[in-house]
């Protein structure tokens, strides 16, 4: 989301962004326009102006957005870096400040490390630095992070050295182990079936206690996860 009131700069920083890959999920120019955006578009991440239009600022929708959708890292636009306005920012704890004028290679900056910033918050894998939140992960793919929502995972399989989380949409491919991502995800929702599949239990359509079915996908129980999965059944832990 990109909350800025001159249409010029909002419209240059939307090129900018999908030059990098990102997709803009709405552009507001007073409070109101964005906490209608970040209540109806739910957007990844955001980039406020400091002085918008109206009687609320973009300090104002920090606040907001801390209260009501705290998942949400932010970054700060604006042209004005003196001390009694930097103060009134940072008691928000922003993810980052972007001074104008910008160019696409500061914004590129200033989004990837207040990613970081957020994941370092919200807990990371150390070794290939997704970021994690309530409701999922980013993960990096050529220089841009993408959102993973763990309602969008089907289930995640071991490859060597790699992890494949397997979505509707996609199969996206991380340099991870089962470690390091397993005690991150709801245990309520996510079951190692096997030493090498990690299932969304709410995915399963059927199983015969050797195996489970995700999407027409036979997906191999381990001997020693068949009692754990029995007792999660009768427990009516899988909805199917």
């Amino acid at each position: 989301m990109i909350v800025e009131d001159e249409l010029i700069i909002a419209e240059h920083l939307s090129l900018i962004l999908e030059d990098l890959g990102y997709e803009v999920a709405g552009i507001a120019a007073d409070y109101q326009e964005a906490v209608a955006i970040v209540k109806s578009q739910r957007p990844d991440f955001a980039l406020l102006d400091v002085v918008i239009d109206g009687r609320k600022s973009g300090i104002d929708i920090a606040h907001f957005i801390r209260k009501q959708s705290p998942q949400i890292p932010f970054v700060y636009l604006s042209s004005h870096a003196d001390k009694k306005t930097v103060e009134a920012a940072k008691k928000t704890q922003p993810n980052g400040y972007l001074v104008k004028p910008f160019e696409a290679d500061d914004v590129y900056t200033a989004i990837e490390m207040a990613l970081l910033n957020f994941g370092g918050a919200a807990g990371k894998a150390e070794s290939n630095g997704e970021l994690l939140d309530e409701e999922g992960f980013f993960i990096k793919e050529d220089h841009v992070f993408i959102k993973i929502h763990f309602s969008d995972i089907d289930w995640i399989e071991s490859a060597k050295n790699y992890l494949l989380i397997h979505t509707p949409q996609t199969t996206h491919r991380i340099r991870a182990t089962f470690g390091e991502i397993e005690s991150r995800l709801p245990r309520d929702l996510f079951f190692r079936v096997h030493k090498s599949y990690l299932v969304h239990s709410q995915k399963i359509t059927s199983t015969n206690g050797n195996f489970v079915v995700i999407k027409n996908k036979l997906i191999p129980v381990g001997r020693s996860k068949r009692k754990a999965l029995q007792a999660l059944i009768r427990k009516g832990k899988f909805e199917g």
